[in-house]
Protein backbone atom coordinates (compact mmCIF):
# COMPACT_ATOMS: atom_id res chain seq x y z
CA UNK A 1 0.00 0.00 0.00
CA UNK A 2 1.24 3.32 -0.74
CA UNK A 3 0.82 6.19 1.65
CA UNK A 4 0.50 9.64 0.00
CA UNK A 5 1.26 12.54 1.79
CA UNK A 6 -0.37 16.04 1.77
CA UNK A 7 1.20 19.59 2.98
CA UNK A 8 -0.96 22.22 3.50
CA UNK A 9 0.55 25.61 3.54
CA UNK A 10 -0.83 28.89 5.60
CA UNK A 11 -0.08 32.27 4.67
CA UNK A 12 -0.53 35.01 6.96
CA UNK A 13 -2.06 37.62 5.49
CA UNK A 14 -1.23 40.83 5.68
CA UNK A 15 -3.30 43.85 6.54
CA UNK A 16 -5.02 45.56 3.35
CA UNK A 17 -6.79 48.62 2.71
CA UNK A 18 -6.23 49.11 -1.16
CA UNK A 19 -9.07 46.81 -2.60
CA UNK A 20 -11.34 48.62 -0.29
CA UNK A 21 -10.44 52.14 -1.04
CA UNK A 22 -13.23 54.23 -3.04
CA UNK A 23 -16.23 55.27 -3.84
CA UNK A 24 -18.96 52.68 -3.94
CA UNK A 25 -22.56 52.35 -5.12
CA UNK A 26 -25.28 50.03 -4.65
CA UNK A 27 -26.03 48.34 -8.40
CA UNK A 28 -30.35 48.45 -6.93
CA UNK A 29 -31.72 51.92 -6.81
CA UNK A 30 -34.06 50.56 -4.27
CA UNK A 31 -32.38 48.65 -2.09
CA UNK A 32 -33.90 49.77 1.40
CA UNK A 33 -30.60 49.08 2.44
CA UNK A 34 -26.99 50.80 1.92
CA UNK A 35 -27.43 52.93 -1.41
CA UNK A 36 -23.31 54.31 -0.88
CA UNK A 37 -20.35 53.62 0.93
CA UNK A 38 -17.46 55.45 0.91
CA UNK A 39 -14.02 54.22 1.99
CA UNK A 40 -10.71 56.02 2.58
CA UNK A 41 -7.13 54.58 4.02
CA UNK A 42 -6.82 56.98 7.35
CA UNK A 43 -3.44 55.98 9.21
CA UNK A 44 -3.75 52.83 10.09
CA UNK A 45 -7.48 52.12 9.97
CA UNK A 46 -10.13 52.17 7.27
CA UNK A 47 -12.71 55.82 7.12
CA UNK A 48 -16.37 54.16 6.32
CA UNK A 49 -18.49 56.59 5.55
CA UNK A 50 -22.59 54.42 4.57
CA UNK A 51 -25.44 56.32 3.29
CA UNK A 52 -29.12 54.90 3.59
CA UNK A 53 -32.19 54.61 0.89
CA UNK A 54 -34.01 57.48 2.07
CA UNK A 55 -34.85 60.74 -0.23
CA UNK A 56 -32.41 62.10 -0.37
CA UNK A 57 -30.14 59.56 1.07
CA UNK A 58 -29.73 59.28 4.61
CA UNK A 59 -25.80 60.07 6.19
CA UNK A 60 -25.18 57.06 8.28
CA UNK A 61 -21.80 58.90 8.70
CA UNK A 62 -18.02 57.57 9.81
CA UNK A 63 -17.07 54.73 11.46
CA UNK A 64 -12.80 54.14 11.76
CA UNK A 65 -12.19 50.39 11.52
CA UNK A 66 -8.87 48.66 11.84
CA UNK A 67 -7.51 47.47 8.04
CA UNK A 68 -8.66 43.76 7.92
CA UNK A 69 -6.44 40.93 7.49
CA UNK A 70 -8.57 39.33 4.69
CA UNK A 71 -11.37 40.15 2.44
CA UNK A 72 -14.17 41.64 4.76
CA UNK A 73 -14.55 44.74 7.06
CA UNK A 74 -16.94 44.79 9.75
CA UNK A 75 -18.31 48.78 10.90
CA UNK A 76 -21.20 48.96 13.51
CA UNK A 77 -23.24 52.37 13.12
CA UNK A 78 -25.58 53.33 16.08
CA UNK A 79 -28.55 55.31 15.36
CA UNK A 80 -29.98 54.93 19.48
CA UNK A 81 -32.83 53.65 18.31
CA UNK A 82 -31.26 50.68 16.61
CA UNK A 83 -27.90 49.34 15.96
CA UNK A 84 -26.86 47.99 12.43
CA UNK A 85 -23.73 45.60 11.96
CA UNK A 86 -22.17 45.75 8.42
CA UNK A 87 -19.96 43.17 6.93
CA UNK A 88 -18.31 44.51 3.88
CA UNK A 89 -16.44 41.78 1.87
CA UNK A 90 -14.40 42.37 -1.40
CA UNK A 91 -15.76 40.00 -4.17
CA UNK A 92 -14.38 41.16 -7.23
CA UNK A 93 -12.07 43.92 -8.17
CA UNK A 94 -15.12 46.49 -8.87
CA UNK A 95 -17.18 44.92 -6.68
CA UNK A 96 -18.33 44.64 -2.75
CA UNK A 97 -21.28 43.00 -1.29
CA UNK A 98 -22.39 44.19 1.82
CA UNK A 99 -24.63 42.11 4.51
CA UNK A 100 -26.17 44.17 7.09
CA UNK A 101 -28.05 43.27 10.35
CA UNK A 102 -30.30 46.24 11.65
CA UNK A 103 -31.44 45.62 15.16
CA UNK A 104 -33.78 47.59 16.68
CA UNK A 105 -34.10 48.69 20.54
CA UNK A 106 -36.23 46.30 22.70
CA UNK A 107 -38.67 49.41 23.02
CA UNK A 108 -38.85 49.64 19.77
CA UNK A 109 -41.80 47.71 17.79
CA UNK A 110 -40.33 46.87 14.64
CA UNK A 111 -38.37 44.26 13.79
CA UNK A 112 -35.07 43.56 13.32
CA UNK A 113 -34.10 42.37 9.57
CA UNK A 114 -30.99 41.57 7.42
CA UNK A 115 -30.39 43.39 4.15
CA UNK A 116 -27.35 42.42 1.72
CA UNK A 117 -26.58 44.28 -1.16
CA UNK A 118 -24.19 44.21 -3.86
CA UNK A 119 -21.78 47.49 -4.80
CA UNK A 120 -19.85 48.33 -7.70
CA UNK A 121 -16.78 51.12 -7.83
CA UNK A 122 -17.52 54.44 -8.75
CA UNK A 123 -16.65 55.11 -12.91
CA UNK A 124 -15.46 51.03 -12.91
CA UNK A 125 -17.79 50.71 -15.78
CA UNK A 126 -17.75 47.08 -15.18
CA UNK A 127 -21.33 45.61 -14.76
CA UNK A 128 -21.44 42.68 -11.95
CA UNK A 129 -21.28 38.97 -13.20
CA UNK A 130 -24.09 36.98 -11.70
CA UNK A 131 -24.02 36.48 -8.61
CA UNK A 132 -27.00 34.47 -7.72
CA UNK A 133 -25.92 30.84 -6.62
CA UNK A 134 -28.60 28.99 -7.05
CA UNK A 135 -27.31 25.64 -5.24
CA UNK A 136 -24.17 24.67 -3.04
CA UNK A 137 -22.80 21.00 -3.67
CA UNK A 138 -20.36 20.27 -1.84
CA UNK A 139 -18.55 16.97 -3.12
CA UNK A 140 -17.62 13.88 -1.56
CA UNK A 141 -13.92 13.04 -0.39
CA UNK A 142 -11.49 12.19 -2.35
CA UNK A 143 -10.04 8.18 -1.44
CA UNK A 144 -6.80 7.37 -2.76
CA UNK A 145 -5.88 3.22 -2.66
CA UNK A 146 -2.72 2.79 -4.22
CA UNK A 147 -0.97 -0.81 -4.52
Amino acid sequence: MRTIMVMVATMVLAPTAAGFVGEWVNIESNTGGIVRIEIERSGLELAVHAWGDCDPPCDWGTQFVKIPHGNTVEVEYDFGFKRVAVAITKIGINSLRAQAFHDYVPSDPRSDYWTDDYFQLEGSGKPLPDLVVSELTIPAPVVVQGA
